[in-house]
């Protein structure tokens, strides 16, 4: 099979990401401080709670590993998981030394969508809202989108931008949360897509498996 074809082994560089990701955010989350920080604004009042924006905001559970699936070119991929790993890198430490805490809203659980919002919330950590990672993800992947296909520019700016309302509507962020949540999703996009060192050494990655690949067809 063509290495650059066998889209289905990334799932094999997705899984254990994904894994990481769950574990090292739980630890993260759960540390335990003195000080929680608060970053309320006059307009974070302002948002309605409209639990049905946790579609949305779920949806990011799915869209990640589908487009590890679906780019093309191989290299496109390692970038793009470098650029979420970039992610993760800038935003645990923050999680750890400067935890902060949204409080979380009383609602009734009187449909799917409050159900699956409450499950949501049973499941997840209360003291790493800043940044919104669920912000910087969604980002970093539509940037990474329309970078490498040129295509559905506005579709994939719709989602992240959705993806940001989904945080403060569903009172799980701060508009503060979100906005540090772009930042460090342009930056990690930045850093993996336009570093020609990055291009480097992943040339030099593919090269050494190609290399591989031909002596083992040729043994």
């Amino acid at each position: 099979m063509n290495l650059s074809s066998s889209k289905y082994k990334r799932l094999f560089l997705i899984i254990p990401l994904m894994l990481f990701h769950i574990i090292t955010y739980n630890f993260v989350g759960t540390f335990k401080s003195d000080v929680n920080y608060s970053f309320f604004l006059g307009i974070d009042y302002l948002i309605p709670f409209v639990p049905e924006m946790v579609w949305i905001y779920m949806s990011t559970y799915l869209v990640i590993p589908l487009v590890g699936i679906i780019i093309e070119d191989s290299r496109d991929v390692t970038k793009l998981a470098i650029a979420i790993i970039l992610t993760w890198l800038f935003t645990y430490p923050i999680f750890y030394f400067f935890p902060a805490v949204y409080p979380r809203p009383n609602f009734e659980i009187i449909s799917l969508s409050t159900e699956m919002l409450n499950i949501n919330y049973l499941h997840d950590v209360p003291n790493n809202t800043f940044p919104s990672l669920h912000v910087s993800l969604s980002f970093v992947v539509a940037f990474s989108m329309i970078h490498i296909t040129r295509k559905n520019k506005i579709l994939w700016a719709l989602w992240a931008i959705l993806i940001a309302l989904s945080t403060v509507m569903l009172k799980k962020h701060f508009i503060l949360d979100s906005l540090g949540g772009l930042i460090i999703a342009q930056l990690s996009f930045f850093l993996a897509f336009k570093q020609k060192y990055v291009e480097k050494i992943i040339s030099f990655v593919y090269n050494l498996l190609k290399e591989k690949v031909h002596a083992e067809a040729d043994a």
